[in-house]
């Protein structure tokens, strides 16, 4: 019975031990996409932007399940999971305008929309850590 509490006890830990290291993961990948999309508003390469987008847009499939989601929160905050959830929304639909508005070489408006991602990552990371 001991070594059974012991496997189950350690199995937790150990899923817990890698769900915040794919989550430390997932946010150096969106920290390296934004890197990159105002890399290339600064030295006007449209390629680095595209590139950085599709390196969010990785990152953040992981929040398109609401329940998913949970498993990344802290415990006391796994109720809060539909802010990540909406946020990780509202993140889609802003990097979908700043590709619309970098195509069409709009990079006002783009750079607006660079704007709304930040905020969507501001919106959760006020939930997770309590800001």
């Amino acid at each position: 019975m001991y070594i059974f509490k012991f496997l189950l006890v350690s199995g937790i830990f150990l899923n817990s031990a890698f769900a915040s290291d794919d989550m430390l993961q997932k946010m150096h990948k969106m920290e390296i996409g934004l890197n990159k999309i105002q890399k290339g508003f600064l030295y006007n390469q449209i390629a680095t932007i595209k590139d950085g987008v599709k390196d969010i847009q990785e990152a953040n499939k992981v929040f398109h399940n609401q329940k998913e989601t949970e498993k990344y929160l802290p415990k006391n905050k796994m109720h809060l999971s539909n802010i990540a959830f909406y946020s990780a929304k509202s993140m889609d639909m802003a990097l979908e305008s700043l590709m619309l508005y970098t195509e069409q070489n709009q990079m006002s408006k783009s750079h607006q929309a660079y704007s709304k991602i930040i905020l969507s990552c501001g919106s959760c990371h006020s939930v997770v850590r309590g800001w």
